[in-house]
């Protein structure tokens, strides 16, 4: 029987997951399965699965570093993972839809902006035609750091404040339905920021 680690939540990670994990994880044990779960903070040895899945790796966005560790972990240990380490790299950082975009796929639009200021929300209103953007650091998850700016809206105050430590951003006007209609995200105007701890430095 295969067995296969799901990579879950850290226990100090706040939000409930269970909801999530078992429906995943049921269906692959009636697959014929062995399930395992782990945090994807401390994994521990990998050496007893067939492969790992990542399905549950919530609370990357807010411990970045550790998740390119992991990842590299994966990746030189030459363990099986579901999706590969490289994907799941350039996945975790949403700029990978400003090389989707360049590259022609129907997606969310996206620029790229040295930091998140008046500027660059006056290039993206400019280029894309838009009156509503969203501000959203690229490496998050669940609306965290997310705003949505009309027409005469500034830089939100917590987002002015991260650009001191920014080393990217990236701006995505998203597409809309009607026009559109192959696009895999329907949402309104976007904008993104993506700001670094130090730490990181």
């Amino acid at each position: 029987m295969p067995h296969v680690l799901i990579l879950v939540p850290d226990p100090l990670y706040p939000e409930p997951f269970a909801w999530a994990f078992h429906v995943e994880a049921d269906a692959l044990r009636a697959g014929g399965f062995e399930v395992t779960a782990r945090p994807w903070t401390a994994v521990g040895d990998l050496t007893p699965f067939d492969a790992v899945l990542p399905l549950v790796a919530w609370g990357y966005h807010e411990r970045y570093n550790e998740w390119l560790a992991l990842l590299g972990r994966i990746e030189s240990e030459g363990v099986c993972c579901i999706n590969p380490p490289a994907i799941l790299r350039w996945n975790s950082d949403k700029a990978y839809l400003a090389e989707m975009d360049a590259g022609g796929v129907p997606t969310v639009h996206t620029i790229a902006v040295d930091a998140l200021d008046e500027h660059a929300l006056r290039e993206a209103r400019d280029r894309f035609a838009c009156e509503r953007l969203v501000v959203k650091p690229p490496i998050s998850a669940s609306a965290t750091g997310t705003f949505l700016l009309g027409p005469n809206d500034t830089v939100p105050g917590e987002a002015a404040t991260a650009i001191a430590d920014a080393t990217y951003s990236c701006a995505e006007r998203t597409l809309h339905s009607k026009r559109d209609a192959g696009a895999v995200h329907e949402h309104d105007d976007v904008l993104q920021r993506r700001a670094f701890d130090r730490a990181e430095e």
